[in-house]
């Protein structure tokens, strides 16, 4: 039990900040190219496409942590 829960939070610590750096790099990428003049939070374009990309892609990458994790924990008890 003690080994899911601690699977879960690093996996979801590690995937939290991946999710957030491929959030606001796809995100910056999307404003840059396609919405230059869209606003959010008082920033315009790829700035504002990026932070709304870092605040989808960061819950995203730690739930799916969560759940990498949980089942990686599951699986190495089932082998030994």
């Amino acid at each position: 039990m003690i080994r899911k829960i601690l699977y879960g939070i690093v996996g979801s610590v590690f995937f939290l900040i991946v999710g957030l750096i491929v959030g606001l790099i796809v995100g910056s990428f999307i404003g840059g190219n396609f919405m230059m003049d869209f606003e959010f939070a008082g920033n315009r374009g790829y700035e504002a496409t990026g932070i709304i990309g870092a605040m989808v892609g960061g819950p995203m990458g730690a739930i799916a942590g969560i759940i990498i994790g949980v089942s990686f924990a599951s699986r190495n008890v089932r082998n030994q």
